[in-house]
């Protein structure tokens, strides 16, 4: 991880202070940039890194951790890996398209092939007897 990511008070182009800033505003942020994503745009993350400063090193690591980031994911600035939640929960994705296109491509009914079966069976019949 780079110095001054995380606890420096100032921003990374000497800025000054950062603002106070509850955790539950952090949290809401913090939601927008990393719920569903895998890689961080560098402003984002710049951004993250800012309000991340203003808090404990556990809230973070929890923030994170929330929306499937590890510290590590999130220094990198992407995750490396997807996780086995995210797999399956595209398994299951997977599987509801299937079902719904085999909802429009219906078999033929098994009456009406049955009914073919029996006309063929006494066409035959007619034509050995005749």
């Amino acid at each position: 991880m780079r110095s001054g990511a995380f606890g420096s008070p100032s921003g990374p182009n000497g800025t000054g202070p950062v603002e106070p800033a509850l955790p539950n505003t952090v949290f809401d942020v913090a939601s927008l940039a990393l719920y569903g994503c895998h890689a961080l745009p560098i402003r984002l993350k710049i951004l993250l890194d800012r309000l991340f400063s203003v808090l404990p090193p556990e809230d973070v690591v929890q923030v994170l951790t929330g929306f499937g980031w590890s510290l590590e994911d999130y220094a990198r600035g992407y995750i490396l890996q997807v996780s086995f939640f995210f797999s399956f929960l595209l398994l299951l994705l997977l599987l509801f398209w299937l079902f719904s296109i085999s909802a429009f491509v219906q078999p033929k009914k098994t009456g009406t092939i049955m009914a073919t079966h029996r006309h063929t069976q006494k066409r035959a019949q007619r034509a050995c007897c005749v």
